[in-house]
């Protein structure tokens, strides 16, 4: 975000020199709104606003931050100055509530990981495999939208949640590959047992259980870091 900030108001300044009389912004999850303040009651012509767009263009390939730019006419900033302030603290207070949202999402997550695994070993000790090895599997799946949460995302899709888990926290070197591996291999085993394309013994549910475990106790490992 720095990176992209430092460029942007480096190119504004050498797109509008003397014009820019003053530069807001404020920052949003992935993204800057730059507000300027323009000499005269004429912001921009066509060709310099095309060039701003260019300069945006630029850093979103650069950088992956997505920036938005607002022109303002020098006579109008005593008229909006109040007005951007209420917007950044109504921003920043939406950004707040968020944050408590999804911190009380991943906790409710958690805990339905926690009672899929447990129901899992209750069906396992009933013989019931099948079953047991769809509520391994979702407590597996639970752990991994807990995480993704702390990323912004929460997809439903299972083939999505892997990619996104691979995506946030294999390639970053935050968790092992082998629990992106867990996560295939339990979801390919509910798949099976949901179309009873597979007579499962007690020994592989044990296995499975132990994956999802794994699994389990690694998301909360990580999400107790943070």
């Amino acid at each position: 975000m720095n990176e992209a900030y430092e460029v942007y108001k480096g190119g504004l300044t050498r797109l509008l020199g003397d014009s820019l009389r003053e530069m807001m912004m404020w920052r949003e999850a992935d993204s800057l709104v730059g507000v300027l303040v323009m000499e005269g009651n004429s912001p921009m012509n066509t060709e310099t606003r095309r060039a701003v767009s260019e300069l945006e263009t630029s850093i979103l390939q650069e950088t992956g931050i997505h920036v938005t730019t607002l022109a303002l006419p020098e006579e109008k900033v005593s008229e909006y100055r109040d007005r951007l302030a209420l917007m950044g603290g109504v921003r920043r207070k939406v950004d707040q509530v968020r944050a408590a949202y999804l911190n009380r999402r991943m906790k409710v997550l958690l805990a339905r990981a926690d009672k899929n695994l447990t129901a899992a070993e209750a069906l396992t000790e009933k013989r019931l495999y099948s079953i047991a090895v769809s509520s391994a599997y979702y407590s597996a799946h639970l752990a991994a939208k807990a995480l993704l949460i702390v990323c912004g995302e929460e997809p439903e899709d299972a083939r999505r949640i892997l990619a996104l888990f691979m995506e946030h926290f294999v390639k970053t070197g935050m968790m092992p590959r082998d629990l992106a591996t867990c996560l295939a291999m339990l979801y390919d085993a509910h798949t099976e047992a949901e179309f009873r394309l597979r007579n499962f013994q007690r020994h592989e549910i044990i296995e499975l259980l132990a994956e999802a475990r794994k699994f389990l106790t690694a998301a909360r490992t990580v999400l107790e870091g943070l």
